[in-house]
């Protein structure tokens, strides 16, 4: 059996904040019968679940998921126990093949412990097999291929092995009791010193663990969002944009103060949602009745409780109807209105730039400062009657940032359905600005103007609070008539933008 392999220079490794990049491939299997021998021997080595036909078969589809993204691939067995995690299965070793060649089996232990551990050990893991969960089977497939990929690039994983994916789907068309047979084979017959695919499968291992003693999270916020969206994710541009822009919001809440000074504006208030009432202390008891719920009973009544395994006391008293319990105030509470409206001009076309010092595209880093300031503000403002209206303007009735609108439906769903924020349009900003005012009138409204070029200034009158947003410039700009001057940097960098959210989201609360 021969194996040719090639070589190929690589790039250095991405910055702390830059995107994730795929796995590159440093092997190339070109003889088919080399790139058979190598996928069957790794499809053995599974370390949680046993090496039967009958465990092997469902797990197949996973591996054809993952050469359907990417024709190079790491040892196939880590496509299997990453699903096999996110499926809930036990971190039970036991159950993997029996491994005898030296360096094989210390290059499994090593991976045993410092990926599958790691990963089973991670603060989001439940978060991700509970978005995994949700999927049918073909979604679940994609999913497991998808994480995979994104482990892969946190790894900084350099030794994946391209093979043809024609012949790996070929093979995998296979029965699984013939290819557990041939890689059994392949593992048992190898030569002392181990084979071409016994050596490429060590290399595969040790570069995984590797990576994983020197790489922070393996599962981030962007991973599980894009696993609990990945039913209305279509494609790889969309679902790339959506990571990217989960990403930036995560990384600029990291970057916030946990808690800001509140504003003294006020202009109106309206009474609590009917289902609210109940989360809200809005009065004491005020009397005793013989009706209520069971945590409104007073505990006195407990005296008539008897240990004597028969009817007793406080059952026949409960059955009557002659229990006491507390009532509460029936006030009406009410909080103060707050609107805030992100008013997106359309001439945030020219954004879709990215500048050389920034991680991203500038309108991606900008709707990832929405959704920051989305879920800072819904924390921040719990206790205030909060709506956030995210309005793109149109342009002569077209709709240039249609496909950035689609996109913030899909990151903000979630507020969305708890009727916390709502996405529209608006066919100029004249029209919007003059709505803005007239809510101001019993609301406290803030209207945040964002654009390319040097924004527009709202109409001045009434009580309407704006802040104008520019990114025109490679740094964003925030002014307003209470907004403090920002010094300009002197190249586009990020800590340009965390100021810019801070000043900003300091105007909004």
């Amino acid at each position: 059996m021969t194996e040719v392999l090639s070589t190929r220079a690589g790039g250095g490794e991405a910055g702390r904040i830059m995107p994730l990049v795929a796995a590159r491939a440093d092997r190339e299997l070109r003889d088919a019968a080399a790139a058979e021998a190598w996928i069957c021997a790794g499809l053995c080595l599974a370390r949680l679940q046993a090496p039967t036909a009958e465990a092997l078969a469902p797990t197949l589809p996973w591996v054809l998921a993952a050469i359907s993204d990417a024709p190079a691939l790491p040892p196939v067995a880590m496509i299997v126990d990453v699903g096999c995690l996110l499926l809930g299965r036990p971190l039970d070793f036991a159950m993997g093949l029996s491994v005898h060649e030296p360096r094989l089996k210390a290059a499994l232990r090593a991976y045993e412990d410092a990926v599958l551990g790691r990963l089973a050990g991670e603060p989001l893991y439940e978060a991700a097999c509970d978005a995994v969960a949700k999927l049918d089977t073909p979604r679940r497939a994609e999913a497991i291929a998808l994480l995979t990929e994104q482990l892969l690039a946190r790894l900084g994983f350099r030794e994946a092995v391209a093979v043809s994916p024609g012949v790996t789907r070929r093979l995998l068309q296979k029965p699984a009791s013939e290819l557990l047979e041939r890689g059994l084979d392949e593992l048992l017959q190898a030569p002392a010193g181990g084979g071409a695919a016994t050596d490429a499968l060590v290399a595969g291992y040790e570069a995984l663990v590797r990576g994983a003693r020197h790489a922070g999270a393996l599962i981030s916020p962007r991973e599980v969002f894009t696993l609990e969206n990945l039913t209305v994710l279509r494609g790889l541009t969309q679902r790339l944009a959506i990571e990217q822009m989960v990403e930036a919001a995560h990384l600029l809440e990291r970057a916030l103060p946990a808690r800001m000074r509140r504003s003294t504006r006020r202009r109106g208030f309206t009474p609590t949602n009917i289902e609210d009432d109940s989360a809200y202390p809005t009065g004491g008891f005020s009397a005793i009745s013989t009706s209520g719920s069971i945590e409104s009973l007073v505990s006195s009544e407990l005296i008539y409780m008897e240990d004597t395994g028969e009817i007793d006391l406080f059952d026949v008293r409960y059955a009557e109807g002659e229990l006491l319990f507390y009532t509460r105030d029936e006030s009406v509470f009410v909080r103060n209105r707050r609107v805030i409206v992100f008013a997106l001009h359309p001439d945030l076309t020219q954004a879709r730039f990215k500048d050389a010092g920034l991680p991203w595209q500038r309108l991606v880093i900008l709707l990832g400062l929405v959704l920051c300031a989305v879920r800072r503000l819904a924390d921040w403002l719990s206790h205030e009657a909060l709506r956030v209206r995210l309005v793109f303007i149109r342009d002569a009735g077209a709709s240039p940032l249609a496909a950035e609108q689609e996109l913030a439906r899909l990151l903000l769903r979630e507020w969305i359905e708890k009727e916390l924020v709502e996405v529209t349009e608006a066919q100029t900003l004249e029209e919007l600005a003059r709505g803005a005012t007239a809510e101001a009138r019993r609301a406290d409204c803030s209207l945040v103007v964002v654009a390319h070029g040097a924004p527009p200034e709202p109409d001045r009158a009434g009580a309407l609070h704006w802040v104008r947003v520019g990114v025109g410039q490679g740094w964003p700009t925030v002014s307003g008539p209470s907004v403090p001057g920002l010094a300009p940097p002197e190249a586009p960098t990020w800590s340009a933008w965390v100021e810019a959210a801070r000043v900003l989201l300091q105007q909004l609360v």
